[in-house]
């Protein structure tokens, strides 16, 4: 399977799902799947995905660090998160605090048809 872990953010506990997100690509590949981790907020240029989005999925991405400081934006999700994860056949939320536990990612993953571990929109924001 090509699966996606999104991971990072922008809240508190950033460094947590990065951490978090890690250790489940790495669990996912050592089960034979492709696995792309991404974190959600800052997302891959098009010079990074280049001309083989798909050939990421076998990719890792640990440049990411665990504390930012302000990137721009308020937007929850990053530059082509939504295009990589409609290319997988199901997206494994890694994500802590924010946007990753209000119900936004969830209800843009479904609005987009995307498949996604976890509750869906509604439980996640009235939990």
């Amino acid at each position: 399977m090509k699966i996606v872990v999104l991971t990072g953010g922008n809240s508190s506990e950033r460094a947590v799902s990065l951490h978090s997100g890690r250790l489940v690509s790495e669990a996912l590949r050592r089960r034979g799947h492709r696995v792309l981790q991404l974190d959600v907020w800052r997302g891959l240029t098009d010079r990074e995905i280049g001309d083989d989005p798909i050939s990421l999925f076998s990719e890792t991405f640990d440049r990411y660090p665990p504390r930012i400081e302000a990137v721009g934006g308020d937007a929850p999700v990053g530059e082509n998160v939504l295009r990589l994860c409609r290319l997988a056949d199901v997206v494994f939320l890694a994500l802590h605090g924010g946007a990753g536990e209000n119900g936004q990612v969830q209800a843009m993953l479904d609005c987009c048809g995307v498949r996604y571990t976890g509750s869906g929109f509604r439980a996640s924001l009235l939990g």
